[in-house]
């Protein structure tokens, strides 16, 4: 017979497993697994590039989405904006602009102002027609 604590273990491993998607990391795994305090801390360590990479793989790769991980980005404030308007201008598939979209959203009502002139927004606007 199975004993109880063991059948436990068992469950939780399966459950960390269908958590996230089978192409995810193991270091992004790793730091998905964090409560949410640690991921904030542990987030911050890594470069702007692979922040906006594991936030996409925390929104597309594990159930229920990691939308926290939006917030952690947009905590980086202003550096963050070429980085993002860049991968917004490369990016095809709406579905993930929408989530680097979302980025400035959270950005401008939680950390700073993205506010510009309209001479500014009609500079950057052509860049996103297709």
């Amino acid at each position: 017979m199975i004993k109880p604590t063991l059948l436990l273990t068992i469950a939780m491993a399966a459950f960390s497993v269908m958590q996230c998607g089978n192409h995810t990391p193991p270091e992004y795994r790793r730091l998905f697994a964090l409560p949410v305090q640690q991921q904030a801390l542990e987030f911050k360590k890594y470069p702007l590039d692979q922040q906006l990479d594991i936030y996409v793989h925390a929104i597309e790769d594990v159930e229920p989405p990691a939308t926290q991980f939006g917030t952690f980005l947009a905590a980086n404030g202003k550096k963050v904006i070429p980085l993002l308007l860049n991968k917004l201008k490369e990016e095809k598939s709406d579905r993930r602009r929408f989530y680097l979209i979302a980025v400035f959203y959270q950005m401008h009502t939680e950390h700073c102002s993205l506010k510009m002139s309209v001479k500014s927004s009609r500079q950057l606007a052509p860049s996103f027609v297709k």
